[in-house]
């Protein structure tokens, strides 16, 4: 989620913005194909998740949504790859069942699911959302982890005896905006883990350089 800026989510964001929205989904774009084209040799299936988030939402103001949850630009940029690696059978893309905000997949014998949070009240409410999940059998009601993002810091919360909630750091070099609201700022900084049998093992933490 949150892989360009756009420029209707909320006042000052246009002046924010070093890049045109094209040139921003442009530039992600090429990121992802390098990114694949770089992993893709190590692993026997790439798996490459989006989701809909606050920050790529088609938007005519901030509140104004044009379209479902499907109108988004990294869901745009997923389906864009998709076709760009179609003949690599080893490369899978994966993205929210239609007009829902988190996906799920299978790997390493564990159900995980990927939701990027921006519709909770704080980081904390997590737990509520994925148990109203559970009730109601929405898609990742019964994985294992759950992986959200929008908090842009680093948390693991097990929220009952085998269902872990992995919140994973801000890869962005900076979010003025979000500081500003929150008060806080996470570190810049990628996680991996390892996922196995329903838990999650070795986590890893990669700060980045400016």
């Amino acid at each position: 989620g949150d892989i360009i800026e756009s420029f209707m989510n909320f006042n000052g964001q246009r002046e924010q913005n070093d890049l045109d929205l094209s040139q921003q989904i442009e530039t992600a774009f090429n990121f992802f194909v390098k990114a694949i084209n770089m992993c893709s040799p190590y692993v026997e299936t790439l798996k490459v998740v989006s989701v809909p988030s606050n920050h790529c939402e088609i938007r005519m103001g901030k509140k104004d949504q044009l379209g479902s949850s499907d109108n988004d630009y990294g869901l745009l940029i997923n389906r864009m790859l998709e076709t760009v690696f179609a003949q690599d059978d080893s490369i899978e893309f994966i993205r929210p069942k239609e007009q829902y905000l988190q996906a799920e997949f299978t790997l390493g014998n564990s159900k995980l699911a990927v939701f990027h949070g921006h519709n909770v009240g704080s980081i904390n409410a997590h737990g509520k959302w994925w148990k109203d999940q559970t009730f109601n059998r929405k898609p990742g009601w019964d994985a294992h982890l759950l992986f959200t993002g929008h908090f842009h810091s680093m948390r693991f919360e097990e929220i009952n005896e085998g269902r872990w909630i992995i919140h994973c750091p801000t890869a962005e070099s900076g979010s003025d905006s979000f500081e500003n609201k929150s008060g806080t700022k996470g570190t810049r900084s990628v996680l991996s883990v390892t996922v196995r049998d329903g838990m999650w093992y070795n986590p890893h933490l990669t700060t980045l350089e400016d």
